[in-house]
């Protein structure tokens, strides 16, 4: 057995806590499920994410936060180079479309719509939707970036946000986590 010099030990011990502190990142910690048993559904998302702890367990909602509850900034509560992610069951879908964009668009900046396709198993689309991105003005040089998503899995709508500061660096990761979390759903009846 060989045995590494200390240094090299406590320089792989500090990589790997940099890593799992990185905000959304997904390369370590084991994933963690979240489970609505008053919704009948439930989601895996990484382990590295923190479920928020002030939301209703009964109302079966999934709130996810990028940062440490220790980081929440009072008043806007993202702090830079977060993200938070909400999914909920939602009647968003088919007829009700347009009711459901007007009500999560309201006074932003719509800057991009678009039909997706998540997850396809055996040609078929299993989790498929529109994603609607908005700028959302906070402040005179302060913004926000939503993407909210209407998805249907095994005929059930689902209703999923995404928010971050604009120009985050970490975007792509964030709307990776999303991606991730939204193709692990599961009906549980």
């Amino acid at each position: 057995m060989q045995v590494m010099p200390r240094q090299l030990v406590c320089l792989a011990a500090l990589l790997a806590h940099i890593s799992a502190a990185l905000p959304g990142s997904t390369s370590s910690g084991q994933a963690k499920r979240f489970v609505s048993a008053a919704q009948h559904f439930w989601v895996s998302f990484p382990g590295t994410w923190y479920e928020y702890s002030d939301t209703d367990p009964t109302a079966g909602v999934l709130y996810i936060v990028s940062f440490s509850p220790e980081r929440r900034v009072q008043g806007v509560f993202i702090p830079r180079g977060g993200a938070e992610i909400v999914v909920r069951p939602a009647d968003c879908g088919g007829a009700r479309y347009q009711e459901w964009v007007d009500s999560v668009a309201r006074d932003a900046a719509v800057i991009s719509r678009s039909a997706v396709v998540l997850v396809e198993r055996a040609g078929r689309a299993v989790v498929r939707g529109k994603r609607i991105v908005l700028r959302v003005q906070l402040g005179p040089k302060a913004f926000l970036r939503e993407t909210y998503l209407c998805v249907s899995t095994d005929h059930r709508d689902f209703q999923a946000r995404l928010a971050f500061w604009e120009e985050d660096p970490a975007a792509t990761n964030h709307e990776k986590v999303l991606e991730s979390v939204l193709k692990s759903i599961r009906l549980t009846r």
